[in-house]
């Protein structure tokens, strides 16, 4: 809760010193998620702090939306329905079925790092990639490869049509201050 809460402040402090909006994703725990009053907590936080949902993201394991995919849709579909993104994180890990992918309300797939690592070297990884990706346009939803830490792995992923990535190739983890500075910069270039 305190993380979601804080990610979510930190998010309206940077819209309130007028700089280039971003969004902020959070991981849910299994308990998280599955907690019943996890709506309410979250439209309350985004409340108080007077954030817009579509400036949070939600990230879900792919095993935590198994194990009851029936409650899984229907909370997925409760944070849909009010705007607030939604991601399976570590996409190809879990035991999901693609019968119940299809029923996801969901924006983003998040390919796992396991399947990034090894693009430059394995056949079979650069296959699955293109195929994730591939299923999930086809599906709507937009892909993320998580772990990129090389320009070849970027440049495989760019060319299999992956939207985003993510990983040390791009950026290494930053404290919110070092953010600030990084967007005042963006700003000024603006």
């Amino acid at each position: 809760t305190w993380v979601l809460s804080e990610a979510c402040r930190q998010v309206r402090a940077w819209q309130d010193q007028g700089l280039p909006v971003v969004s902020v994703a959070v991981n849910l725990s299994a308990v998280q998620f599955h907690h019943e009053h996890l709506s309410a907590l979250v439209q309350t936080i985004l409340d108080e702090v007077k954030l817009p949902p579509w400036y949070l993201e939600l990230e879900l394991t792919e095993s935590v939306a198994a194990q009851n995919p029936e409650r899984a849709i229907e909370t997925m579909n409760r944070f849909y329905e009010k705007g607030i993104r939604l991601a399976i994180d570590d996409f190809g890990t879990g035991y999901s079925s693609l019968s119940n992918l299809k029923r996801f309300d969901i924006n983003y797939i998040k390919i796992d790092r396991s399947f990034v690592c090894n693009l430059h070297r394995a056949s079979e990884d650069v296959a699955l990639c293109q195929a994730i990706i591939v299923m999930a346009h086809q599906l709507g939803i937009q892909v993320v490869a998580e772990g990129v830490e090389t320009q070849e792995q970027h440049s495989i992923l760019l060319e299999a049509g992956c939207d985003f990535g993510q990983g040390y190739w791009y950026c290494k983890p930053i404290t919110a201050t070092e953010m600030t500075q990084r967007l005042v910069q963006e700003n000024l270039k603006i």
